[in-house]
């Protein structure tokens, strides 16, 4: 009849080094693909920040500073005070 694996080579295979070692593998090969991720989303979103930055002082020169259709005009004279504008309004009641 075999006998399973004696207990002092069970042991040896799992010494503290062997578990230090091992769990330092695993961070690290877990780690270091977040932190690559992590480097590429951050330099992307500072990039498009830095993009916004720049339309944002080409509007500022140019007066573009609102929205066109923040203020919409309504012509009193025409209007027969049915509110279909209001709720035809894709600004969401700016006219109520």
């Amino acid at each position: 009849m075999r006998t399973p694996m004696s207990l002092p080579s069970i042991v040896l295979m799992t010494t503290p080094d062997h578990s230090y070692m091992k769990a330092t593998f695993i961070l690290f090969l877990y780690l270091l693909p977040l932190l690559l991720i992590l480097g590429w989303y951050l330099k992307c979103k500072q990039q498009k920040h830095h993009n916004s930055l720049g339309m944002l002082e080409d509007n500022r020169k140019a007066g573009l500073l609102e929205p066109a259709s923040l203020h919409p005009l309504v012509d009193l004279t025409r209007c027969m005070g049915c509110g279909s504008c209001v709720s035809a309004c894709p600004e969401n009641n700016v006219l109520a």
